[in-house]
């Protein structure tokens, strides 16, 4: 049995540079394709490639999503997940809302009319 180092693997230039910002195409098409398989099937209007932006993880995903937000109040729950916390204050279009939980874990709808932007 061949170890993996003993076997060269021949590359051409193009895997060279970076992948596409938003993934690669046929990645993307594929993630689409499956859109459309299970949740869209029926529907007049299909994903493609064009309508799917694959990134390297969650916090970048949000970073993309949050940069396209304008006059938003955005809600977040304390004490939780804080991945994102730090891009709520990032961007002047989203106006971030800390909503505390009760001893049970809960918090009603009705707080984020209650409260003012931070």
């Amino acid at each position: 049995m061949k170890r993996s180092f003993d076997r060269s693997v021949d590359l051409n230039p193009e895997v060279n540079e970076y992948a596409d910002t938003n993934g690669e195409k046929v990645f993307r098409q594929a993630v689409a394709s499956y859109y459309n398989h299970f949740f869209r099937q029926g529907k007049k209007s299909q994903y493609t490639w064009q309508n799917v932006a694959i990134t390297s993880g969650g916090r970048s995903g949000l970073c993309r999503l949050m940069a396209t937000l304008t006059n938003v109040n955005c809600g977040y729950f304390t004490p939780d997940y804080t991945a994102y916390s730090q891009l709520l204050g990032a961007f002047d279009g989203i106006a971030p809302i800390a909503i505390s939980k009760d001893q049970e874990g809960y918090a009603s709808a009705d707080y984020l009319k209650e409260r003012r932007p931070i």
